[in-house]
């Protein structure tokens, strides 16, 4: 099954730990693609640092519930600390789809229920799979972040790091 992961983070050396989840995330699948990084302002929480996010699109052999239990155990790796919703923090990994599924419920909702709402979402995935379809509007990922509204966009700019480039080339 396909998946994409949108990963973010904005304490610390930010491209180094989301170089970490990305290799972290190559021990549970095929990498297809990974986006370029994307700077953002925060969401919710306003008192804290920008945000780099990115998305990687990760074909696994386990199902949803499982791949948020090791997705999970690669933010603690990674030093994730449980803090208030929308804190400060060194990596946080979400699953935004996979493949046409929809799940609502329990510690798992997918689509990720954040993902027409958030350009720092859209913008990356759209970037590596722009026929991707969020599977509840059946309107395609590219369509989304052409149409996204002004009033709501929270990217700030493309982020550049050679150490990235170099992953991503």
């Amino acid at each position: 099954m396909t998946a994409i992961i949108v990963i973010g983070s904005n304490l610390g050396d930010r491209v180094a730990y989301m170089l970490s989840a990305v290799e972290e995330m190559g021990q549970l699948g095929e990498i297809i693609a990974v986006s370029g990084l994307y700077s953002s302002e925060p969401d919710g929480y306003e008192n804290q640092g920008d945000f780099l996010n990115a998305a990687v699109q990760l074909v696994v052999d386990c199902g949803p519930e499982q791949l948020l239990v090791r997705l999970k155990e690669i933010e603690t790796k990674l030093g994730r600390k449980k803090s208030f919703r929308n804190a400060p923090r060194e990596i946080d990994i979400d699953i935004a789809l996979i493949g046409d599924i929809i799940l609502d419920g329990g510690e798992l909702t997918v689509p990720h229920r954040g993902l027409a709402e958030r350009d720092f979402f859209i913008a990356p995935i759209a970037e590596i799979a722009p026929d991707a379809l969020d599977p509840r509007s059946h309107r395609k990922l590219s369509e989304l972040r052409d149409n996204f509204p002004v009033a709501m966009k929270k990217i700030i700019s493309q982020y550049k790091d050679e150490r990235w480039q170099a992953l991503i080339t």
